[in-house]
């Protein structure tokens, strides 16, 4: 008995000492923001993952959907996207700064305003994005990933988002 006690106590003290660097992650979390496109407030759900290519280099996709708040009208939104992301670590936590392509579509409603005109219909906008974000990555194994992203479309379009995930790496 007293042997098997050393043994699991040297293997979990070796696991602790040297951790394996991840290579992936997967994460779920909130994102709340803004742009000009349609003069929304968006406020949804996002996954994201990634997987490391070389050194601080990795690979990002998201996916995002959720509600958009323009005025007195309400709709959705939805955006995809995958970048890059070069991540520099210490210990337990890591500085993030990434770029990613997306597209991005947003429906708004026909406004209370309206009353009952049928001519008065809803909106909908679409849009290629460069996304530049920078954000933190802590933690082992459970990572908590808060961001903040510019969101620059065609057509001059602007946003600014915020993202909160807590993803999974291995």
């Amino acid at each position: 008995m007293r042997g098997i006690v050393v043994v699991s106590m040297l293997a979990a003290s070796v696991a602790h000492a040297d951790p394996r660097p991840a290579a992936a992650f997967v994460g779920i979390g909130a994102t709340a923001g803004g742009d000009n496109a349609a003069d929304t407030a968006n406020l949804g759900i996002a996954v994201e993952g990634g997987v490391d290519v070389v050194g601080p280099l990795w690979l990002h996709a998201q996916a995002a959907t959720g509600i958009a708040l323009a005025g007195f009208t309400g709709g959705t939104f939805m955006q995809l996207r995958g970048g890059v992301e070069s991540r520099y670590c210490g210990a337990s936590t890591c500085g993030t700064f990434g770029v990613d392509l997306g597209y991005q579509v947003e429906s708004v409603g026909h406004s209370v305003a309206c009353g009952e005109y049928p001519d008065c219909a809803g909106e909908r906008y679409t849009s290629v994005r460069v996304i530049p974000r920078l954000g933190l990555d802590f933690g082992h194994g459970l990572r908590w990933r808060p961001s903040l992203e510019t969101d620059l479309g065609r057509n001059h379009t602007f946003g600014v988002l915020a993202t909160f995930a807590c993803a999974y790496a291995w």
